[in-house]
């Protein structure tokens, strides 16, 4: 069974410090923190974030999760219609216990915070009507849990000791105009929860036994008087029941004009009466206990009392929440909410909303529960931790209605209680006309759910409806530690059993625009945790603990062709002794590739933690700089600059040298002095992420100090002294992912903390740096021919775009085209745009020769706008995969970019490189985005041309050459069509389909020649070819043999009709049908390799023959064969071909 360990408590995050030390913190740091923006509209989630990875401007973030959503703090208001919060309300950075009226249109709101909006507060604010922090500020030095007001005094119960820095323990009254502490203190010696004041009495409870310096002895409940807090001749005690909880006395409340005290929490008796869970007594006399008695249970025991957090009373009717399951007696549920009549007994209603949670686990996880509750007219809100009310999915608060228990649409999805964290819980609620404040330990509303990775879009800051629904089998919420991506595949690496309903362990490959799994590497089995995955050169880098990947025997680290789907021959055989030993880190240079992990060998070469290996056959280079370190070394991550190796991880000496957390190390193996010295001030210092921009090193962990000077959780290191800049972010807890975005200044933050500089920033955060130094211009080159080219500009030229300044050995007398539905010519030129451009001789254009030393001016790499058809385009400054390129509305592309190679003719093609021109065809109008040049794809175009189909090449007697092909699958053709003709002279070959792809074996097609240079030699290869003039057949007139050629000299031909002989097939095929669904006929290819008796039978879904198609025996070929279903009732069939060495069976739909 799985370790069901909770993975993430974000509330205990940093137990090493105490609330002085973080005091103490936040005032050193202020100073920088307000120089230092945060970007407060960039979305958090509610656990931990272990790896984040970008492409282009989408972020995809992997870890501990189930939710991201806005950034909104602690406390916010919810309109009761829409549940959408206020934006203009101050983020709170810390937990919310209490929240009340100030009586003036603002608010007093407590709990465990330091900072709300801009103001530093303590625990404790007041917030105006306006939404503006007011100067009132008392300040404690520990929590708040509750908060009374009367008259001019607002009372304070908690866990604090000092209010104003005045000594007051647990309880005290503040001026409700000045924040000043009064003479008020009833000094109670333990924990006070609530406080409810009348003009004469204020009555604490909490969990204490006495009060008073005397002492005077009350146990969990006291009434003292309002002037100074000293005990009063009333009392009436109250029994906790003997478990571990901090409280006894959760709850007061006074009704029937103060008469009447209704007392909750975790009590089995008051005032010497048996009450569970709630009970409530008489104000003018002690021990005066009511016979109403609610009885709340835990358990169908009757032993247990259930835990009361709340209640609310409205006419007639007393509404409780909490944790509990019975009300009144054993065979009564009601799940952590119920209603009973205020008086006699009472009775308890047959309002039921039943709220539950589908992640409790009795053994492992905390309970839901219902923490507080409003009651309005027709709704009772109720907040708590919880994702079911009523089987239906609301998250930790519901408004429901009174008349019958149901919910209402009210639905704002507070971020998601979790098996992650004992946080994201409404603790306190509060009805104001047609808003709601909620205030908890959550970390956002109005956000999605997401397990462990989501997208986020940085163009808006928005969470994406990217999804691939990651689970695990036994339930808990699954882990991503690793992420990378090629074209539309999204890599995943983590703690993971299925994706959907589709099971895949560990590792998975999604489509980044659908989420749902591909088949790649779905049959390889992977037991442990995937530990490193990288994408380099249409290759992808992975490790775990295999022995065997696909079909090849690799050890540990594997690399696979991303073009191809095979293991390469590359194989560094990773090694050691303790039977788990994995790669984490990757860096490459030139031919080199570096490793850092926990091995010991490669090949059977010692290597400890950090190798060395060739980029072919996985062979280790002499590189070995931790040679003798005996104390070991954690390798997290590598990178590659300055001619050297910068490693990140946890160790304390790399070789023979000391160096903590951060080292650099040259391509001979040598460690250099570069050392930042990163240290934590109690514990080990992990240095878990590094990104480099420029000259400078962003580094992620958990030390609290770099080269001396105070550096919380993440710093920016000068690359060449080692010394921190004075970009100074302080992060409360670990950072364990960076990533720098150099064209908008944003450094990336990932990890397990809450705040940064003291603001909300859950787990996740953007926050500029001013002196990255993004670069305004680029350097550029681009070969051009002695013809037209296809050309573009991925920037401004310095001095202006007209063509002739961009092209100055262009053609002057022949103008430059762009495309649009027709080719028009045009004088100046504009980025993202292609062109067809006549040049005089070859030549190679380059920055400091024929364009300017200083480079190309950079332009916003802005989506380009597209018409339906094709499109004439050009990329931007960086090179940049096709397949990588998206649209908006999505899915426009459905088949490949074309480039126009001399002497060849139109290409599909994998990149767009600056400076040159490509053909895309889009489905419908929209625009087309270019990805960033920091997240590079390299994969294979949409069309993958098969190595069975049949191939015509064309070549002429000027040594220009083209290929078509044939093939008979029909269904695909489409994907394969040509961009409009070149320029009149130019080289091309296609079908008059206007495809490069035909299906010759069905029907004739046309070949047109154009801009050939005869005698013209067409060869055939995998096929016979039947091939005559267009006109009448009297000019050409042959069959071409498989393996042939044919040379054409009459220039008169330039349109060839062709058609197929049957080519002899490799192996047996059976071909989905088509059209499918049909209606009324059909058509089903079959391929035999060799002389076979034949049946194609179809059958209904029972297993009933339909009908018997073929029944002979064949030659062996390729074959078409139509099946007319006119006389058969629609429905699903099944077609099988059956030969004495095969049989296959496929489904076809008839729908008439």
């Amino acid at each position: 069974m799985k370790n069901c360990t909770k993975k993430f408590v974000a509330k205990n995050l940093f137990p090493v410090f105490n609330y002085w030390i973080l005091a103490i913190v936040i005032v050193l740091l202020q100073s920088s923190a307000l120089a230092q923006p945060l970007d407060q509209d960039f979305p958090v989630t509610n656990g931990g974030i272990d790896v984040m990875h970008r492409d282009g401007n989408i972020l995809y973030i992997g870890g501990y999760f189930n939710y991201v959503g806005p950034n909104t703090g602690r406390g916010v208001f919810l309109d009761i219609n829409s549940g959408s919060y206020d934006v203009n309300f101050p983020k709170v950075n810390g937990d919310v216990y209490a929240c009340i009226s100030d009586n003036n249109g603002g608010w007093y709101i407590g709990g465990t915070f330091t900072k709300v909006g801009n103001s530093y507060r303590n625990n404790v604010a007041q917030i105006l009507s306006d939404g503006t922090v007011s100067n009132w500020n008392p300040g404690t030095n520990g929590s708040i849990r509750t908060i009374a007001l009367n008259g001019s005094t607002v009372y304070l119960g908690g866990s604090f000791t000092q209010v104003g820095g005045v000594a007051r323990d647990f309880a005290a009254a503040v001026d409700a105009i000045t924040g000043a502490t009064t003479s008020w203190n009833p000094q109670p010696d333990g924990l006070v929860w609530s406080i409810v004041a009348t003009n004469d009495v204020v009555y604490v409870g909490g969990s204490f036994l006495t009060l008073n310096p005397s002492p005077v002895p009350r146990t969990n409940l006291a009434a003292v008087n309002i002037s100074d807090g000293a005990v009063t001749s009333w009392s009436c005690d109250v029994s906790a029941y003997n478990i571990n909880l901090p409280f006894a006395v959760y709850g007061l409340m006074l009704q029937d004009n103060d008469s009447t005290l209704y007392i909750w929490g975790n009590i089995t008796s008051i005032g010497g009466t048996a009450r569970k869970g709630i009970g409530r007594v008489n104000t003018y006399l002690p021990n005066s206990v009511q016979s109403w008695n609610p009885n709340v249970l835990a358990s169908a025991s009757f032993t247990i009392p259930g835990l009361v957090y709340t209640v609310a009373v409205s006419g007639d009717t007393v509404f409780i929440g909490g944790n509990f399951t019975r009300i009144r007696t054993t065979s009564t549920i009601r799940n952590r909410i119920a209603a009973v009549t205020k008086g006699g007994t009472p009775t308890a209603l047959s309002w039921n909303p039943n709220i539950s949670a589908d992640w409790y686990d009795n053994s492992v996880y905390n309970k839901p529960e219902v923490f507080s509750l409003e009651v309005s007219d027709s709704l009772v809100y109720a907040g708590g931790t919880f994702n079911l009310v009523g089987g239906n999915r609301r998250h930790n608060l519901v408004a429901i209605n009174r008349s019958d228990g149901l919910i209402s649409s009210f639905d704002p999805h507070i971020a998601d209680y979790s098996t992650i964290a004992s946080e994201n819980g409404v603790y306190t609620l509060l009805l104001d006309n047609n808003k709601i404040f909620a205030g908890g330990q959550f970390s956002s509303v109005n956000g999605v759910t997401r397990k462990a990775i989501a997208a986020i879009n940085l163009l808006n800051n928005t969470v994406t409806d990217w999804n691939p629904k990651l689970n695990t089998e036994w339930g808990w919420d699954p882990t991503v530690s690793t992420i990378a991506h090629h074209g539309s595949n999204v890599f995943i690496g983590g703690d993971i059993d299925s994706v959907g309903d589709q099971y895949r362990r560990a590792f998975v490959t999604v489509d980044n625009t659908t989420g749902l799994p591909t088949n790649f590497l779905a049959s390889s089995t992977f037991n442990t945790l995937v530990t490193l995955l990288r994408v380099q050169d249409d290759k992808l880098f992975i490790s775990a603990n295999f022995s065997t990947i696909g079909d090849s025997v690799r050890n540990r680290l594997a690399c696979i062709d991303l073009l191809t789907e095979q293991v390469t021959a590359w194989n560094p055989q990773i090694g050691g002794f303790s039977g788990y030993e994995t790669v984490n880190s990757i860096a490459f240079s030139g031919s080199t590739i570096y490793l850092g992990g926990g091995f010991e060998t490669v090949q059977g070469v010692s290597r400890s933690r950090l190798a060395a290996v060739d980029d072919v056959f996985g062979i280790p280079t002499s590189w070995d700089p931790n040679n003798g370190n005996a104390s070991g070394l954690a390798a997290y991550n590598l990178k590659i600059a300055n001619s050297a190796v910068y490693l990140a991880g946890t160790f304390s000496q790399v070789g023979s040298e000391f160096r903590n957390g951060l080292a650099s190390i040259d391509f001979n193996g040598n460690v250099l002095p570069w050392n930042p010295n990163v240290i934590h001030s109690f514990d080990i210092a992990r240095v878990y992420d590094i990104d480099i921009a420029g000259s400078t090193l962003y580094a992620g962990g958990n030390f609290t100090s770099v080269n001396g000077l105070s550096r919380r959780g993440i710093a920016a290191i000068d690359i060449n002294s080692g010394t921190p800049t004075n970009w100074v972010p302080a992060i409360l807890g670990e950072l364990r992912s960076v990533i720098v975005n150099q064209t908008d200044k944003n450094v990336y933050l990932g990890g397990y903390f809450e705040t940064i500089n003291d603001d909300p920033a859950y787990c996740l955060g953007s926050y500029m740096d001013q002196s990255i130094t993004g670069t305004t211009t680029f350097q550029l080159t681009v070969t051009v021919d002695d013809s037209w080219n296809l050309v573009s500009i991925p920037g401004l030229h310095p001095t202006d775009q007209n063509v002739n300044t961009w092209w100055s050995g262009r053609d002057i007398n022949t103008p430059v085209y762009k495309f649009s539905n027709g080719y028009e010519a045009i004088t100046t030129a504009t980025p993202g745009e292609g062109y067809w451009m006549f040049h005089l001789g070859p030549n190679t254009y380059n920055t400091g020769d024929e364009w300017p030393v200083g480079g190309i001016n950079l332009v916003p790499n802005n989506p380009i706008t597209a018409v339906s058809g094709w499109n004439l385009i050009g990329g931007y400054e960086n090179t940049a995969a096709t397949s990588g390129v998206t649209t908006t509305p999505a899915g426009l592309i459905t088949g490949s970019f074309y480039q126009y190679i001399p002497n060849t003719g139109y290409q599909t093609a994998t990149t767009l490189t600056p400076g040159y021109g490509y053909w895309v065809e889009l489905t419908g109008a929209g625009s087309i985005n270019i990805p960033s040049a920091l997240e590079k794809t390299t994969n294979t175009s949409v069309n993958k041309i098969k190595e069975n189909w049949g191939k015509i090449i064309i070549n002429d007697a000027a040594g220009k050459s083209g290929t078509l092909y044939s093939t008979n699958e029909s269904s695909e053709l489409n994907s394969f069509n040509l961009p409009p003709l070149p320029p009149a002279g130019l080289f091309d070959v296609r079908f008059g389909s206007q495809r490069f792809v035909e299906d010759l074996y069905s029907s004739s097609n046309t070949i047109e020649l154009n801009g050939v240079t005869y005698p013209v030699t067409i060869s055939v290869e995998g096929m016979d070819l039947n091939l005559e003039d267009a006109i009448d057949g009297s000019k050409v007139n042959t069959v071409v043999k498989d393996g042939n050629s044919f040379v054409l000299y009459n220039s008169s031909v330039n349109v060839l009709k062709v058609s197929s002989e049957n080519i002899v097939p490799m192996e047996y095929s059976l071909d989905q049908n088509y059209p499918n669904p049909f209606n009324p006929a059909t058509t089903i290819k079959f391929s035999l390799p060799e002389v076979s008796d034949v049946k194609l039978t179809i059958y209904n879904t029972i297993g009933q023959r339909v009908a018997l198609i073929i029944n002979s025996t064949m030659d062996a070929g390729s074959y078409s064969i139509k099946w007319d279903a006119s006389n058969v009732a629609s429905g699903l069939y099944f077609y099988e071909l059956s030969t004495k060495n095969f049989k296959s069976v496929k489904k076809m739909m008839l729908l008439k």
